[in-house]
């Protein structure tokens, strides 16, 4: 099997679970507490930009990446072609060190309807969910604020943290939008939406839900049950709890504690 073409069979039979969202619409810290319960056990969790970050700072690139990487450098657009490589080496060498896995999540991928077709032929049509977190401009741009620092604007016109995020909303919304709603028209079984306004404790629990009802591995359901369980939230699991704390009452951890989480949810990368 060629690694950088064609999905494991193992996955490509299961489920991949993309989770879609604005900009702040806090995909990433989503997949961050799903990778805390039961699932990792039978899960990979990528976020591709990390995954892109992790190539470009290789340190022996494949010849057939090092012109790519060179030209990322210099700022220029990972193309598709090495975007869709990247991730499919990296899963398919996940399944090859980890027998277990038969499932995964993803975010930042894919982005455009020529990803979305790319990764069908190379045997994800029947695998892929979307997950899509209903955030709007405002509400996303008010994290992204809050968690890079207050932005001006020039003259009215959009600028510095306001008019990157304002382009990437469009592009979002111009290019990757138009794959959810594909996949929801075309695949509606295969299409769940993740309420914004709910916490993120709820927000874990539907996905969790669509998942056990969503996957034929009777191992991934009670798995997902033991997720829902960890979930709970009188009986949860503490670390689940503290996690959750972590964005709902910080004021509530102990130093310590709060230390070793603001580690986790920053400094830890999505790339397994």
């Amino acid at each position: 099997m060629n690694q950088n073409s064609v999905l494991n069979q193992r996955i490509a039979k299961g489920e991949i679970i993309a989770i879609f969202g604005l900009p702040g619409s806090g995909k990433t810290s989503l997949l961050l507490l799903l990778k805390l319960l039961p699932l990792w056990k039978k899960m990979f969790f990528l976020d591709m930009s990390a995954l892109l970050q992790e190539a470009v700072n290789s340190e022996s690139p494949t010849a057939e990446d090092s012109a790519v990487i060179e030209a990322m450098k210099g700022g220029q657009l990972a193309p598709d072609d090495f975007v869709l490589r990247t991730l499919f080496r990296k899963v398919n060498r996940i399944c090859d060190q980890r027998n277990d896995v038969t499932a995964g999540f993803i975010t930042g991928i894919p982005r455009t309807g020529a990803q979305q077709m790319a990764v069908s032929k190379a045997g994800w049509n029947g695998s892929l969910r979307a997950g899509y977190i209903t955030c709007k401009r405002e509400t996303a741009f008010g994290r992204v604020v809050n968690r890079n620092g207050k932005c001006t604007r020039l003259d009215g016109e959009p600028s510095g943290l306001e008019g990157r995020f304002k382009r990437r909303c469009d592009d979002f919304e111009n290019h990757t939008l138009p794959v959810v709603r594909t996949i929801q028209n075309e695949h509606r079984q295969n299409y769940f939406e993740i309420d914004d306004g709910a916490t993120l404790r709820e927000k874990a629990r539907t996905v969790v839900t669509f998942l056990a009802g969503s996957t034929k591995d009777r191992n991934l359901k009670d798995l997902c049950a033991e997720s829902l369980v960890a979930l709970h939230e009188n009986d949860g699991k503490d670390y689940v709890n503290e996690a959750l704390a972590y964005y709902e009452n910080p004021g509530s951890l102990p130093e310590a504690v709060l230390k070793r989480l603001d580690n986790y949810f920053h400094m830890t990368p999505l790339v397994g």
